[in-house]
């Protein structure tokens, strides 16, 4: 991949996902799109980078973005943010002037919708009919993530998982 199409390819990314690459990082956006090369028949990472500057809102243009997602997920990753939502900020919301309104929790780059879910367990854990009470949101870049998330079910829960 040249210097130009690196550079524009970084800047298209940063354009259309808000996903910042540095300099140093040619050999991830490299090795991130080499399967795209296979999939669509397409001889080289410049040419890649061409047909997306031709066409920037096409489907091959989505799926360079795609493949530029993280998509890191887990079950209760960083354990202090659940324990602040079970101690603290749970029983605030259910005890406070707006104990009646429905308590809404976007969790965005929600990727396959372990976090969401684990925010779900969280607050099943710590208010009386959650379900009722609680709705959660998960968002996502990735469509292959969202559509990975959206297979999931819990029962009781209205999770919804929307892509932007």
């Amino acid at each position: 991949m040249t210097e130009n199409e690196f550079r524009w390819f970084r800047d298209f990314l940063e354009r259309k996902s808000g996903i910042m690459i540095n300099v140093d990082k040619k050999y991830l956006v490299q090795s991130r799109l080499k399967p795209l090369l296979r999939a669509h028949g397409i001889p080289t990472l410049d040419d890649l980078v061409v047909r997306i500057q031709r066409q920037e809102s096409s489907s091959l243009a989505e799926e360079a973005v795609d493949a530029m997602t993280t998509n890191e997920t887990l079950f209760f990753r960083d354990q202090y943010p659940y324990e602040a939502l079970e101690t603290l900020i749970f029983p605030e919301l259910i005890h406070g002037a707006n104990r009646h309104k429905t308590i809404k929790i976007w969790s965005a780059a929600a990727s396959r919708g372990q976090e969401a879910y684990s925010i779900a367990i969280a607050a099943s854990e710590s208010i009386p009919q959650a379900q009722n009470h609680v709705k959660i949101i998960g968002t996502d870049l990735s469509s292959e993530a969202i559509a990975y998330a959206k297979k999931a079910f819990i029962r009781k829960w209205k999770y919804s998982v929307g892509c932007q």
